[in-house]
């Protein structure tokens, strides 16, 4: 009789340790999802600015309508935008 007792702690314990596993590893993949999540955002941010970078768009004036008092007359190419 004993030895039925002993068996049934055993796989009673087996199975809590298979619980405590299983609700371990949707812990850690939960963490890890919302790592990548942050750091996608982060990555769509440096691109983002780094596009802005390479490719710099006038924020304040219209192409064409510089105002006349930012004209620098030695500058051969035009005016001076934004």
């Amino acid at each position: 009789m004993n030895a039925v007792v002993d068996l049934e702690d055993h796989i009673r314990t087996n199975l809590r340790v298979a619980e405590l596993e299983a609700r371990c590893s949707a812990l850690e993949n939960h963490i890890a999802n919302q790592n990548i999540r942050e750091l996608q955002e982060k990555l769509k941010e440096v691109r983002e600015e780094n596009e802005r970078r390479e490719n710099p768009q006038p924020q304040d004036v219209p192409r064409g309508e510089a105002d006349p008092d930012d004209m620098d007359p030695d500058d051969a190419d035009g005016p001076v935008y934004g």
